[in-house]
């Protein structure tokens, strides 16, 4: 298992916490970088798109250059026609006619969401979900539009040129045109299509799940095993062609006759984008790697310290702490062993469509669990690879209590099957909603022994607080327990925590109770505001939006913990082991009171060396399909397009028949598990 050296800072301080002591100054810990990154060139420039919560950056790098150059906009995409440059972003179409200095909108019939210039014309297409998608064409350079194609059902399309034939892909059909967009053929054989790339007269197009090859320009095509299960980019260096997904980067260098994995090297293995620029092959993600024609093995590429490292949540689970850091696609974590290794364990969950992040980690035997609010992931090999199932509820916080677990909805949920299954207990006691737009919400809980404490609000349509109120329960099977004496009228709980013999809770303000008898609450102190309490080593911690707070006497008394820090974003997120405290930040990383060397390794020893070949035909298919394997067939998952499981298809393990005609028409997700690690397959029932 090889490491790799990220950072080296100053001998460690002594803690002091626990002895009340305040620290001299925070270290940033140099997290992982994680953002979403998109690469497109125009010209001589490589442009490099950075997108985090919604808000965007970019890089530039020019030909022959090494260094990057940061812009403070979303520059969208070009294409440049007679002596007009077009540009679409968030703002629209525009065009300029002075080399981009001036630019002014175009107004087109549809909403451009990617264009193409030919030599007579600039195309246009249109993002539409669960709608109609359209090409239409200006031979004027925008002054007036037509439409020249309607696709029967899309939500996306894209366009791509080889020898003069221009492309048009989604997700149900393939469009090419031969004369600059005014006539179209249709090629409804190709499903799913987001990325094309050609060599010659070879083409290869990939979508999700699908690998199509075209040796004559797109005239016929064939379906060829693809070894990412998640194919999102593709790039030709040479001769050898590179396809990235969700579970990593593959080369082939017999034009996809042929695969091996080309993970080597890389901190995180989901990719964004793949783009060749200058001799040199970006891949773009959780950070950015390159490699050139001479010399393929990986390297990282340094762009710029203030791209963003957004940490959601963080927590201790057995001797590691996990970091779960921001992403479009969510599920990425990391673990920090005891001796500082900073592992991905992020294999394949980038390929789901979990949207937030990591509320807990627990395991059970030889099994690993992930909790997300609305997925559960679990594993045996988690550095390798990770099964997700979603459940039908949306769970805002997992704590571990024996051997069940504890989530928060709307109430309590009891689980004694580690996520699989949530029970949810009784709302007795419960202030009720009032008015038709007011709906419940949980906000924080706690427990010690057998007896709970619950911090639930009621808001109204525009998602405001109309009230919030604090619970406790001996039984939340059963009944709940108001506490509200003390409190201030238009009290906003936060947090809550149970320390020693006292009860905690914060948000406008900071209050206690007595755990044996929860009467009323006594203002602890009300101007200070904390989002977030913990009791750690009997020290009480506060996090607000920018500092952290420490009490050592019960709460009588708060301070700073270490000097006035500028952390350079919100914080998020509060952990400690009892030794060393971590906080995570909004877009600044993870900071620490103790100084730390951290490594980060790269599971090569346990990862997978091959990736099983499993082959499902015809696809699409009537519903009667053929499944081929290169080795042994243990079991098979069906899941619908919305990530429901779906139990209505037989497997014939002796003929290999697979049967979904009980399914509806449409694209299911089927999960087959060899003897030699799992594989994830679209199937399209016409």
């Amino acid at each position: 298992m090889k490491k790799y050296i990220l950072l080296i800072i100053m001998p460690a301080l002594s803690l002091g916490f626990v002895s009340g002591q305040q620290i001299e100054k925070w270290y940033p810990l140099k997290s992982p970088k994680t953002f979403n990154s998109y690469l497109y060139t125009f010209e001589d420039t490589l442009y490099l798109n950075v997108d985090k919560n919604y808000q965007f950056w970019y890089f530039i790098k020019l030909k022959g250059e090494q260094e990057w150059i940061k812009r403070n906009f979303y520059p969208g995409k070009f294409c440049r026609k007679d002596n007009f440059l077009f540009r679409y972003n968030y703002e629209g179409l525009s065009r300029s006619n002075d080399g981009g200095k001036t630019w002014s909108i175009i107004n087109p019939p549809i909403k451009a969401t990617d264009m193409i210039a030919t030599k007579k014309a600039i195309l246009i297409t249109n993002y539409v979900w669960g709608g109609r998608t359209f090409i239409y064409k200006s031979e004027d350079n925008g002054d007036t539009w037509k439409e020249v194609y309607t696709f029967d059902y899309n939500y996306a399309a894209n366009f791509f040129e080889n020898k003069g034939r221009i492309f048009a892909a989604g997700f149900n059909q393939l469009a090419y045109s031969d004369d600059n967009g005014e006539t179209w053929v249709t090629d409804k054989n190709l499903i799913d299509i987001r990325t094309f790339t050609a060599h010659d007269n070879i083409i290869f197009a990939s979508g999700h799940g699908y690998l199509y090859k075209s040796i004559n320009n797109g005239n016929s095509w064939k379906l060829i095993y693809s070894p990412t299960f998640s194919p999102s980019c593709m790039a030709l260096v040479g001769a050898d062609l590179f396809i990235a997904g969700g579970n990593g980067v593959f080369r082939s260098n017999d034009l996809g006759e042929s695969w091996e994995e080309w993970n080597r090297n890389l901190p995180s293995i989901g990719a964004q984008d793949l783009i060749l620029f200058d001799g040199t092959l970006y891949k773009s993600g959780k950070g950015l790697a390159t490699i050139t024609e001479n010399d393929l093995s990986w390297s990282i590429e340094h762009v710029h310290q203030e791209l963003p490292s957004s940490i959601i949540d963080m927590g201790q689970y057995e001797d590691k702490l996990y970091f779960s850091v921001g992403d479009y696609h969510g599920g990425v974590f990391y673990l920090l062993g005891a001796d500082n290794e900073l592992i991905t364990y992020s294999q394949n969950l980038s390929a789901y469509n979990i949207s937030t992040g990591l509320l807990n980690l627990s395991k059970k035997g030889d099994t690993t669990y992930a909790h997300y609010r609305s997925h559960l992931a679990f594993s045996t090999n988690p550095q390798a690879y990770w099964t997700v199932e979603k459940h039908n509820n949306y769970i805002f916080k997992v704590k571990e209590r024996n051997e069940n677990l504890i989530g928060m909805s709307t109430s309590i949920l009891l689980s004694g099957d580690m996520g699989r299954n949530w029970d949810t207990t009784t709302t007795k006691g419960f202030k009720e909603p009032y008015g038709e737009t007011c709906y419940p919400a949980g906000i924080d809980f706690d427990m010690k022994n057998d007896k709970y404490f619950f911090i639930r609000e009621l808001r109204n349509g525009r998602g405001i607080c109309n009230d919030n109120s604090v619970y406790y329960s001996t039984d939340p099977s059963k009944s709940w327990v108001l506490i509200e004496e003390g409190l201030p009228d238009h009290f906003v709980g936060k947090s809550i925590a149970i320390h020693d013999n006292t009860v905690f809770i914060s948000g406008n303000g900071i209050y206690k109770t007595q755990f044996e008898n929860p009467e009323f609450w006594e203002t602890v102190n009300d101007t200070l505001m904390v989002n977030s309490i913990h009791s750690i080593n009997n020290v009480l911690f506060g996090l607000s939006d920018f500092n952290v707070y420490y009490s050592d006497d019960d709460g009588e008394t708060w301070n700073l913990f270490g000097d006035e820090q500028d952390f350079g974003s919100k914080l998020n997120c509060f952990s400690s082991d009892g030794e060393v405290v971590f906080i995570g930040t909004e877009s600044n990383g993870a900071w620490s009171n103790k100084a730390i060397t951290t490594s980060v390794t790269f599971n090569e020893a346990e990862k997978r060396t091959t990736i099983p070949i499993v082959q499902i035909m015809p696809n699409p298919g009537n519903g009667l399909f053929a499944i081929k394997a290169d080795n042994e067939i243990e079991s098979i998952k069906v899941y619908t397009f919305t990530g429901q499981v779906f139990n209505g298809f037989i497997f014939d393990t002796t003929s290999g028949e697979f049967n979904l005609r009980m399914a509806s028409k449409g694209l299911y997700f089927v999960h087959v598990f060899t003897i030699e690690g799992p594989v994830v397959l679209k199937v399209v029932v016409q």
